[in-house]
């Protein structure tokens, strides 16, 4: 059996797949805020059961919108940020500009999670 040597993803590459999640995020939030904007509207053009199906459909468009922000800080943003973060220590950085802001950060890196020690032991 054969393995192929291990090639690390390309920083330029990674600084892109984040760039692409925060637009991919920042359209779903426009998204968002315009089906708000038409669900105040709904209920003054349509009443009855059709306004309450269409203030329905919006009010699930809106939830889909939220899922898929998270969804691009989660699959797209998070994963390119770590490997960033973890590479900025290598002797052959490439420079890609990386904000770090640390109240933020100790909650949500995986990196992070990768360094916690192990628990110590009880002494009694």
């Amino acid at each position: 059996m054969h393995l192929a040597p291990f090639i690390p993803t390309p920083k330029q590459f990674l600084a892109e797949y984040r760039e692409a999640g925060m637009r991919a995020a920042v359209r779903y939030c426009v998204a968002m805020g315009f089906l708000m904007l038409l669900m105040f509207w709904v209920p003054s053009i349509l009443s009855g059961v059709t306004g309450g199906l269409v203030i329905y459909a919006l009010a699930l468009s809106v939830t889909l919108c939220i899922v898929g922000i998270l969804g691009a800080i989660y699959f797209m943003w998070a994963p390119s940020f770590d490997e960033l973060v973890r590479r900025k220590n290598e002797p052959y950085y490439e420079g890609v500009r990386i904000r770090r802001i640390n109240s933020v950060y100790r909650f949500f890196s995986a990196s992070v999670l990768r360094a916690t020690p192990p628990p110590r032991a009880v002494h009694r």
